[in-house]
């Protein structure tokens, strides 16, 4: 699993942010509005994730994966990470992933309402406990 990446600081300005701890991914973030849009380059020799784990990663951030095309690098599925806390702490509420010639990935989340939100996560922790109690 990919460790979780540290969530910035907020006294530390984004650009800042990036140069320290993202390098160049962060810096060519641009936000508009309710959306974020990250380029990311190409790197083929790093392993693609599946629609079901975006949709996992989702559920267990408490946001709805509402779609993706093409599958993306670990780069972007730590930056995912990064993104979708902001996303729970209320900062976006739509994340699109989107490149041009070098885009690995699309990948648009939005929060839940706090009763679906709630359902996801009772959804979650049954089937956890149903995974444990499971014969092996």
């Amino acid at each position: 699993m990919v460790p979780e990446p540290e969530v910035r600081p907020a006294n530390v300005e984004p650009s800042e942010y990036a140069r320290t701890q993202w390098g160049e991914l962060l810096d060519r973030v641009q936000t508009f509005s309710q959306t974020v849009v990250i380029t990311f380059g190409h790197k083929p020799q790093l392993a693609a994730v599946p629609l079901a784990r975006w949709q996992q990663l989702a559920q267990e951030h408490g946001v709805s994966a509402e779609s993706v095309e093409r599958r993306p690098s670990k780069t972007a599925r730590e930056s995912l990470r990064a993104v979708m806390k902001d996303a729970v702490a209320g900062k976006p509420t739509i994340v699109t992933f989107r490149g041009r010639e070098d885009l690995i990935a699309i990948v648009s989340f939005k929060l839940l309402p706090d009763d679906e939100r709630a359902a996801a996560e009772a959804a979650a922790a049954a089937a956890a406990a149903a995974a444990r109690s499971a014969p092996a």
